[in-house]
């Protein structure tokens, strides 16, 4: 759906998915290399209290190492304004 979502509204697609993050135990959804940006698409299982915390270590960790984290939810009302805040990756559709 988020891939479709990108290509629908003609934003940028990701250079990258599901490979590890080098020097990080990472591995997220999509990449953009030249944004040095990072997509996380977090489902239902990202919602207990445990993967929480996990989740914001890893991404405080890999916002520290320089990459722009950038999260969506499965909730996908949110999405439109997620896309609009981080246009420089995404671009303006």
């Amino acid at each position: 759906e988020w891939l479709q979502h990108l290509r629908e509204n003609d934003l940028r697609l990701p250079s990258h998915a599901q490979e590890l993050v080098p020097g990080h135990y990472a591995r997220p959804d999509f990449m953009y290399d030249a944004q040095t940006a990072l997509v996380f698409i977090d489902g239902p299982h990202h919602d207990s209290a445990r993967a929480q915390e996990r989740d914001a270590r890893v991404r405080e960790e890999l916002d520290l190492a320089g990459y722009t984290i950038i999260s969506f939810t499965y909730d996908r009302a949110d999405w439109p304004a997620i896309f609009r805040r981080y246009a420089f990756v995404f671009g303006e559709g």
